[in-house]
């Protein structure tokens, strides 16, 4: 959806930050950094060479001969370079809370991890990801007062099972004051989507996942999904969720 960028930023608190990344061209990167009181624009200009390079990068972290990736420690501060502000580096200075937007390929990049004045930016700030600005318009008020739900799924077409998912499913549940328990066969997309058109999901305040997840390709983030019984839910389908949770988990 199109951010209302008065309306994201009268939705920050004080400490807030927010850095939005637009790739305009594939060599072409701005920056946005917002807060409640202003923006600042950087714009990085990419040779054909480093955007290869980055793309390589990319195809590396998620090489699972890799864990970590070989280049983390040598390459980590150079993509600081690209992807965090310069012109408005003041701004993620005086915050505490930063909210990630990534662009394209950056949403396949650990960018907590960048470095930011010599140590993790994940050392010195709060860190949150957000598929876009305009979400931040769209925060909850308060925590989910319902059951729990509470999914567990071992069992997929396609896909290697896992042994233990529904007997962590139940024993989540069980330590629930109320909980909403799909396992196996029940764990459908269309039981999902019943809880989100009746707002039981919306009034879940926790939402605890036993089953695979798939990041997608590298170029359609919105693709990547988690399984259930009869399919996946994808990043897609999940922008229609209205979510209170204070929590969300992805166990596999």
């Amino acid at each position: 959806p199109p951010a209302n960028v008065p309306a994201v930023r009268a939705s920050l608190a004080p400490d807030d930050v927010v850095i939005y990344h637009l790739w305009a061209e594939r060599t072409v990167l701005y920056v946005l950094t917002v807060t409640r009181n202003a923006i600042v624009c950087d714009r990085r200009l990419l040779t054909e060479a480093d955007r290869s390079h980055l793309d390589e990068l990319v195809a590396d972290f998620y090489d699972p001969e890799q864990r970590p990736p070989i280049w983390a420690d040598d390459e980590l501060p150079a993509l600081a370079e690209w992807f965090l502000p310069t012109d408005g580096a003041d701004l993620l200075a005086g915050a505490r809370h930063v909210y990630l937007s990534p662009n394209g390929i950056g949403h396949q990049l650990p960018m907590h991890a960048l470095h930011w004045r010599g140590a993790p930016l994940i050392a010195s700030h709060a860190v949150s990801y957000v598929p876009n600005m305009a979400a931040l318009t769209t925060r909850r008020a308060g925590a989910g007062r319902g059951p729990s739900l509470v999914v567990g799924v071992g069992a997929f077409s396609g896909a290697a099972t896992l042994e233990h998912t529904e007997d962590e499913a139940r024993a989540i549940a069980a330590r629930q004051p109320q909980a909403d328990l799909l396992v196996g066969h029940a764990a459908t997309r269309g039981a999902v989507e019943a809880r989100r058109i009746d707002g039981r999901l919306a009034a879940s305040p926790l939402l605890h996942l036993a089953t695979h997840g798939d990041d997608g390709p590298v170029d359609d983030p919105l693709a990547a999904c988690f399984l259930l019984a009869d399919g996946a839910v994808t990043g897609t389908a999940m922008q229609e969720w209205s979510l209170t949770a204070d929590l969300v988990v992805l166990s596999a």
